[in-house]
């Protein structure tokens, strides 16, 4: 399996101020409450923000698709590894696996 590089705090950075955009609108987003819509295990998704650890390409999609990420924010955000952009049949719920 292939390593890619991928900048670790500015991917959390990144994801963790999508996350308190979508707080501010939709009141109280919680670092929980986004591991829980995405999938992925709340302990993970902590070291990701914090810049201690890189998800899947998978998971990367799934928090990008819990955060209702534009286009453009999720360009943003894959800019930040050498993961390829997802097209929108990979932004549909049911094509990214669990």
């Amino acid at each position: 399996m292939p390593r890619y590089k991928i900048d670790r705090s500015g991917l959390g950075q990144r994801v963790n101020k999508l996350r308190e955009q979508k707080s501010i609108r939709v009141g109280g987003y919680t670092l929980y409450r986004l591991a829980k819509d995405a999938r992925v295990n709340y302990a993970q998704l902590h070291r990701i923000i914090r810049g201690k650890s890189a998800p899947s390409r998978d998971s990367l999609i799934r928090i990008c698709r819990a955060l209702g990420c534009s286009r453009e924010e999720i360009a943003d955000i894959f800019a930040c590894t050498e993961y390829r952009e997802p097209d929108e049949k990979e932004l549909e719920d049911r094509y990214v696996a669990a």
